[in-house]
């Protein structure tokens, strides 16, 4: 009897040790995750705080020049200590004749490929001539082949151009 006693309270506390385990772990986890939340709230105010400060640096240069900045470097170290960078790294866009400071990647759009702005003035052409025989345009860019082009042109990267068939 005193076994079977010994043997139960054992097996209680084991499963007490096994919930305040699961317990811990659950607790360990929600905190991880509240500690990224706070960081990147931390990391965005500091972001948001140096493109305000950059801002007003920007905005009492041309107050005092009369004269945007042709460049952010022309507001340190007078008007701001140093131009912050984004909170990922890359430098701020600068619109010297607004003065405006927006947030971007650190990098220009390209725009198309040449090659692709031939295939689409080639596809517009087609789909013009294509709706002044029907008087209507063409459902898809599909219904161009084979009487405009051999196939159905693509971007240099393969994809199929956007068309929209109610506006051609």
């Amino acid at each position: 009897m005193r076994t079977v006693l010994i043997t139960i309270m054992a097996l209680s506390l084991a499963g007490c040790f096994v919930e305040v385990l699961t317990t811990t772990a659950i607790t360990g986890e929600l905190q991880a995750q509240q500690l990224s939340a706070m960081k990147g709230q931390i990391e965005h105010a500091a972001g948001t705080a140096g493109k305000v400060n950059l801002q007003r640096a920007v905005d009492t240069y041309h107050a005092e020049k009369g004269h945007y900045p042709k460049t952010l470097a022309e507001v340190a170290p007078v008007y701001i200590q140093s131009v912050p960078l984004q909170t990922n790294g890359a430098s701020y866009a600068y619109n010297p004749a607004t003065g405006r400071i927006s947030e971007t990647d650190g990098t220009v759009p390209a725009g198309p490929a040449p090659e692709d702005l031939r295939k689409m003035r080639a596809l517009s052409a087609a789909i013009q001539q294509h709706a002044r025989r029907t008087r209507q345009f063409p459902r898809s860019l599909e219904v161009l082949a084979p009487n405009y082009f051999a196939e159905v042109p693509r971007t240099s990267t393969g994809q199929a151009f956007l068309y929209n068939p109610r506006t051609g």
